[in-house]
């Protein structure tokens, strides 16, 4: 059986359709992300190389490990392996590095972890850099 007219423009509409539909999830997919109100945008981005105080918990994730400071947010800790103090209380003076996401990438210029079965003022674990 020949090819046929036919054949090419049924193939070229098929070939035309496939393309569409396959470009399309990638257009959809490059919509700009909603621009932030101005109070929420000043308040989240902060300048890189800022001095930051943080209050919270340390939660540690499969690779990463974050500071969950209760009026500022995640902070994700860089330099400094925190994963064996999750669930503790920190207090911690840091460096904002950059942003990822949602959260704020840190380092670490000073911090002390409250052990939770003691609750004298020497019962804290830290480091200092």
């Amino acid at each position: 059986m020949r090819p046929t007219s036919r054949h090419a423009l049924a193939f070229c509409t098929v070939l035309a359709l496939w393309i569409i539909c396959a470009a399309a999830p990638g257009a959809l997919a490059r919509k700009p992300a909603a621009k932030a109100s101005a109070g929420t945008a000043s308040a989240q981005q902060q300048p890189k190389g800022e001095s930051v105080e943080l209050s919270g918990r340390v939660a540690a994730g499969l690779d990463k490990t974050f500071i969950k400071d209760s009026s500022q947010g995640y902070f994700m800790v860089q330099g400094a392996d925190l994963s064996r103090f999750a669930g503790r209380h920190i207090q911690a003076r840091a460096v904002i590095v950059g942003q990822e996401r949602e959260y704020r990438v840190v380092r670490l210029l000073d911090y002390s972890i409250k052990s939770p079965d003691d609750d004298s003022p020497g019962a804290t674990a830290g480091k200092k850099k």
